[in-house]
C-alpha cells in the first residue's frame, strides 16, 4: 500500500509542475488564455498609418502585391530576417514583376520608432518598401483586426524593453485581399513564387 502511494507522488508532482508551466505561459501570452470562440475573427480590413511622407492607406497600394508585416526596428532577429528574405525574393523577380510588389512594415513600437527611422529601416531591405505606424490605440485596433499579437516586455538591457510579437507576414493581392499568412522562416524562393501568384 505504501509502495503504491509512493509511486503516485512523482506523477502528482509532475502534474502540478505542468499546471504551473501552463499558467506561466498564459500569463506571458494572454491571448492564449482565450478560447477560439472569444477571439475576434480577423477581417483584414484596409487600414491607414502615418509614414514619413504622410498618411498611407493599404487601399492606396491596390494594384500591387503587398507584404504586410508588423514588427519594430529594435527587433534583434525576426523582423530583419523576414524583411531581408522578402527583399531578396523581390530581387529574384523580373523587373516588370518586381515593380508590382511592395511591403508595408507596420511598427508596433511607436514610442521609439520615429517615422523617419522606420522609413529608413524598411527601405534598407528594398527601396520599394514602405513603413508606418499609428497611435497606440489605433495600432491596437489594427493589430486586433489582423489577428496580430504584440506586447511590451521590460528587460534589463540597454534598450530597457522589447516587444514580443507575432511573426507571420500577410500577403495582400493586387485587389487588396489578404490571401495568405506566410510563416517566419519561409525561403526567398518560396516568397518569390507567392509574390508572382499575387501580382496582377
Amino acid at each position: 500500500m505504501l509502495g503504491a502511494v509512493a509511486m503516485r507522488i512523482p506523477a502528482v508532482l509532475l502534474g502540478l509542475a505542468l499546471v504551473v508551466l501552463a499558467l506561466r505561459v498564459l500569463n506571458s501570452r494572454p491571448e492564449l488564455a482565450l478560447s477560439s470562440a472569444e477571439l475576434p475573427e480577423p477581417t483584414y480590413a484596409p487600414f491607414e498609418v502615418q509614414t514619413a511622407s504622410g498618411a498611407l492607406s493599404l487601399a492606396d497600394l491596390r494594384g500591387q502585391a503587398v507584404v504586410v508585416y508588423f514588427g519594430y526596428t529594435s527587433c534583434p532577429d525576426i523582423c530583419p530576417t523576414t524583411l531581408a528574405t522578402v527583399g531578396s525574393a523581390v530581387k529574384k523577380l523580373p523587373p516588370e514583376q518586381g515593380d508590382q510588389v511592395t511591403a508595408l512594415f507596420v511598427s508596433v513600437d511607436p514610442e521609439r520608432d520615429a517615422l523617419d527611422r522606420i522609413d529608413d529601416y524598411a527601405r534598407y531591405f528594398h527601396p520599394r518598401f514602405r513603413a508606418g505606424t499609428a497611435s497606440p490605440s489605433k495600432l491596437r485596433s489594427i493589430a486586433d483586426d489582423w489577428g496580430v499579437y504584440y506586447r511590451r516586455e521590460e528587460t534589463e538591457s540597454a534598450l530597457s524593453y522589447g516587444v514580443d510579437h507575432s511573426t507571420q507576414a500577410f500577403l495582400v493581392d493586387a485587389a487588396g485581399r489578404m490571401v495568405r499568412q506566410v510563416p517566419h522562416g519561409t525561403s526567398s524562393r518560396d516568397w518569390a513564387r507567392l509574390l508572382r501568384e499575387a501580382i496582377p
